[in-house]
């Protein structure tokens, strides 16, 4: 991408493209996404979302929770859904990739 006048650049032909392009040469993007794709079921949050609110022992209490203090079954579940990330980017200084064994 050529850049103009100001640093705003000559011709934007794909807006999506350039934004990703600028997105992947962060750094700081990149180990974020590196750490999320380390934890084996994060890249596939949304499918896995309702088995890990009705199983899983770290996910099922805030789902019945969030069910008992009235909020929609809808809701609870994008909740759990955002947890697992929420809980990796919290504190990138102390986060690391999952080695798995």
């Amino acid at each position: 991408m050529a850049l103009g006048a100001a640093g705003f650049p000559a011709v934007v032909v794909d807006p999506d493209k350039d934004i990703d392009e600028a997105v992947r040469r962060s750094p700081a993007r990149r180990a974020r996404d590196n750490l999320l794709a380390s934890v084996p079921g994060v890249g596939s949050v949304t499918a896995g979302t309702l088995p890990a609110a009705r199983f899983n022992t770290a996910l099922k209490p805030s789902y019945q929770r969030l069910l008992a203090d009235g909020k929609s079954k809808k809701l609870a579940l994008i909740a759990v859904a955002r947890k697992p990330p929420t809980i990796l980017t919290a504190n990138p200084q102390r986060s690391k990739t999952r080695q798995n064994a």
